[in-house]
């Protein structure tokens, strides 16, 4: 039972610095944190490009048979 509650202290303990860590903005786990989502919004982009094109190119595709018959 005692292990049971040092286990949860430390757990605890250890959640509270994190949190700290990831509230402040000179630390270093916050500032790969930040950099992470910038990668994310920026892939979100990519991919809405991607997309887009690949939706042209079918657009295109069905036109031109389309333009054929």
């Amino acid at each position: 039972m005692d292990d049971e509650i040092k286990k949860l202290e430390s757990q605890v303990k250890y959640l509270k610095i994190s949190n700290k860590h990831f509230k402040n903005k000179y630390s270093a786990i916050y500032d790969k944190k930040t950099k992470l989502e910038e990668k994310v919004q920026w892939l979100n982009v990519v991919l809405i490009i991607e997309s887009s094109m690949i939706l042209s190119f079918v657009t295109a595709a069905l036109t031109m048979i389309l333009l054929r018959k």
